[in-house]
């Protein structure tokens, strides 16, 4: 029998100055395979920005799954990525199985970041992506449609009394201080991945003394939310090289030779592809251009070892003439772009990126295969965004005696293994995983990773320097 039960608990908080009204009731966590877990859903309030004394309220909110421990230690607190992941629905995933190992060590804490899941008090602002569909896609195309459809969610968002300046990672690093006190715990460990290691990393910075252990997985630095495009072109040599191996003794070009012929001839001659419009259902000619299929690879492709199995054959096709595979992703990615989720674009928007960094990127993506594809549609939304960008010391280097661990997946597309390992010198006592044949994110299930992850925490004995996992065969 379900119960509820408010407790107004004042409690000073050291970062905010402010009270927190808490309130507890079980909760039924429908999880992976249809499992429920009996478990306490807990919400506390926050500003939405602190620098604001009038600020509006929010209700941040989290799943308590109880340790199964007899001293549990520090309660291991999840930061799903995105920006825009939810923890609790990162529970209906294969990634449950990690969570419900680590309960043998502790409570562990699905906390939805503000405006995700449990804790979501925005509402997405939706227009119409038809003008993406039928004119080539290219970065001004993309730019205009942008600067016009943001403008207008932006009114939209102030009418609502949305304060988009209060949606940055440095916001989330004080709420999880509040956490900590919610929690009534002397330390956190942190279970982080993809943006969530973003966060992690902040509040390594800013609020040390209420971290115990950080598991870091496909890392963000501060100053890495635009990636580098020469580190795309890295993997995909890796990739091309696996082809050729695996397709021995057969006349066809290398991959990377056929990319770039036909990124070639889409930026010569676009596309005509007949496909359905995706809310309309009605038939449409679509454009499809070389930004089109680079953002397809980069967005879809790339991200881990299964899909990249089948990044050949799609450019195969696109070779021999067929682009219906290629305008049906088109069409899934751009319909993407008439959904404006404001945290996600203002996490990212406010995280920024160093002028140092803009320069490389600017300088590197003139020759890279996938231009700076990888990164779209950021930074350019930032100037009709308009959000308050976090100041250049938030995204300098820094240096941290915490214990933390660095899963690395060689094979991933969205953070890739160099960026990653430059991320870990700041941590002089970290160790580090290489996991061969790991992606972004397809890893954290697999048995080897959660027992490194639970000997970590744990304090056991250190975690193997290098895990492998089978890569699949690309696909004929």
């Amino acid at each position: 029998m379900k119960y509820y039960l408010t407790l107004c608990v004042s409690l000073f908080l050291f970062s905010t100055n402010l009270l927190a009204d808490v309130e507890r009731e079980a909760y039924q966590l429908q999880a992976f395979q249809q499992q429920v877990i009996e478990s306490e859903k807990v919400s506390f309030t926050v500003p939405e920005n602190r620098e604001k004394a009038k600020s509006r309220q929010l209700k941040l909110s989290y799943v308590r799954l109880p340790s199964l421990a007899k001293n549990p230690g520090n309660p291991i607190v999840y930061l799903s990525g995105g920006p825009g992941g939810s923890a609790t629905e990162a529970a209906t995933y294969p990634r449950f199985v990690l969570f419900q190992a680590l309960r043998q060590q502790a409570d562990v804490i699905l906390f939805d970041q503000r405006g995700t899941g449990l804790s979501d008090q925005l509402d997405d602002c939706q227009r119409d992506p038809t003008p993406l569909f039928v004119q080539p896609f290219t970065q001004s195309s993309l730019n205009a449609y942008l600067a016009k459809t943001i403008s207008e969610c932006v009114s939209e968002w102030q009418q609502k009394k949305y304060d988009l300046d209060g949606y940055n990672t440095k916001e989330s690093a004080e709420d999880l201080v509040v956490l900590q006190k919610v929690l009534g715990a002397e330390k956190l460990d942190f279970l982080a991945i993809s943006y969530g290691t973003h966060l992690a990393l902040a509040t390594a910075k800013y609020h040390q003394d209420i971290i115990g252990k950080m598991v870091l997985a496909s890392s963000e630095g501060l100053d890495q939310t635009i990636k580098l495009p020469a580190e795309s072109d890295k993997l995909l040599g890796e990739l091309n090289q696996r082809w050729q191996l695996q397709t021995a003794n057969k006349n066809q070009p290398d991959l990377i030779s056929m990319m770039r012929e036909v990124h070639a001839r889409l930026a010569k001659s676009p596309e005509l592809v007949s496909v359905k419009h995706p809310q309309t259902q009605q038939d449409i000619q679509l454009t499809l251009s070389e930004l089109d299929v680079q953002l397809i690879t980069s967005f879809i492709f790339l991200k881990n070892p299964d899909n990249q199995a089948g990044l050949p054959a799609f450019y195969q096709a696109m070779y021999a003439g067929n682009f219906q595979q290629a305008a049906a992703y088109s069409m899934a990615i751009k319909g993407q772009l008439g959904q404006f989720n404001p945290m996600a674009y203002a996490m990212d928007a406010a995280s920024g990126i160093s002028p140092k960094r803009w320069k490389i990127v600017q300088k590197q993506s003139a020759s890279a295969v996938l231009g700076r594809s990888t990164n779209l549609p950021f930074p350019d939304v930032n100037q009709w965004l308009k959000v308050k960008e976090l100041h250049e010391n938030f995204r300098a280097e820094f240096k941290s005696n915490l214990p933390a661990l660095f899963l690395i997946g060689d094979r991933d597309g969205r953070t890739f293994i160099a960026e990653q390992l430059e991320t870990a010198k700041q941590f002089p006592h970290a160790q580090k995983v290489l996991i061969k044949g790991g992606g972004h994110d397809s890893f954290l299930a697999n048995t080897q990773v959660v027992d490194a992850i639970g000997v970590f925490l744990a304090d056991k004995l250190k975690s193997p320097p290098e895990i492998i996992i089978a890569e699949p065969l690309f696909k004929e």
